[in-house]
């Protein structure tokens, strides 16, 4: 019998709006077959929840409340953890995307790629090859990673836990050693759960692609060239929702003002920027943009992240 596959985000109230346009995406962007899921951590009863459960019947996603307490008091981040849990069980494969993600191409190459029993398929951190290109970002991010306890010999393959490719069936198994080994240290780890997922994969996860979760504050730099975006994932605040701020512009704040367009009952759930906060960031991301940009664009960045894609997997 086929393996039946599915896109998967996990969010709680007050981030269903940027999410559900993510999984839009998501099933414009994927076969037939594929089944998209979002699960939300909350009460189940909530007007938001409501909303967005009518948007997603409408749109081949199937929305799913779980309440917040099944996580067992850990943060919300640690929920795709669980997501063995509470998805349907016919569902064998899953591709976890963040809901600050974009999915901008046709993503069944990674929804439907195999992998190893108890691997699993990521993107290197951007901390990776910003790392080989400036010796002062080096020592920062070293010293987070220190203070986690990521091992040297797993820091050149450390993936960025808002796209994974797994199978449903190493999950559980995922999940009780995190809890395990980290249990009672998960609150000192720099980076929560991608920080756990790194440390106890380790050399199980195979790298692909930055094309699979490029980040967002590299467009409109040479980088996108080197990896042409299929998902792009906006890491930091503020986000394309908020305002047509650079580097991404009013091309990528566009869907969410055409989601607002078509499902007018959401706008109140709409995130957006205005007076003083909006004119903060607009100049905190002016300066980010001359400031570095220079980095982004240097021979020194094109090399690191080059060597980097000769050493991925080629999902084609």
């Amino acid at each position: 019998m086929a393996r039946r596959h599915a896109v998967c985000y996990t969010a709680t109230t007050g981030y269903l709006f940027h999410t559900v346009v993510s999984a839009l995406q998501a099933r414009a962007n994927t076969s037939p077959d594929t089944e998209i899921y979002v699960l939300c951590f909350g009460s189940g009863s909530s007007l938001e929840e409501s909303a967005f459960q009518r948007v997603c019947a409408g749109s081949g996603i199937t929305l799913l409340s779980v309440p917040r307490d099944r996580l067992n008091g850990l943060h919300p981040t640690y929920s795709r953890l669980f997501l063995d849990e509470f998805l349907p069980a016919h569902v064998d494969e899953v591709l976890y995307l963040d809901g600050d993600t974009q999915v901008v191409a046709n993503i069944d190459p990674l929804v439907e790629a195999p992998i190893p029993t108890g691997g699993a398929l990521g993107v290197r951190d951007p901390m990776v090859f910003i790392r080989e290109s400036s010796n002062t970002l080096k020592k920062r991010i070293d010293g987070w990673w220190d203070s986690s306890g990521i091992p040297p010999g797993i820091r050149a393959r450390y993936i960025n836990a808002g796209v994974l490719r797994i199978s449903r069936a190493d999950l559980g198994g995922l999940r009780s050693d995190v809890l395990r080994e980290y249990g009672d240290k998960l609150g000192l780890l720099h980076f929560l759960d991608q920080d756990a997922i790194n440390l106890v994969l380790g050399k199980r996860l195979q790298p692909i692609s930055m094309s699979w979760n490029f980040p967002g504050f590299l467009l409109g730099t040479q980088m996108v060239e080197i990896a042409r975006p299929r998902i792009i994932h906006f890491m930091s605040d503020p986000r394309p929702w908020n305002a047509a701020l650079p580097p991404w512009g009013v091309h990528y704040h566009q869907p969410y003002a055409q989601f607002v367009k078509d499902h007018p009952q959401t706008a109140e759930y709409w995130q957006r920027l205005s007076g003083r906060a909006k004119t903060k960031y607009a100049l905190q991301q002016r300066y980010k943009h001359v400031t570095e940009r220079r980095a982004h664009q240097s021979s020194a960045a094109a090399r690191a992240l080059r060597e980097l894609e000769r050493d991925t997997r080629d999902l084609g």
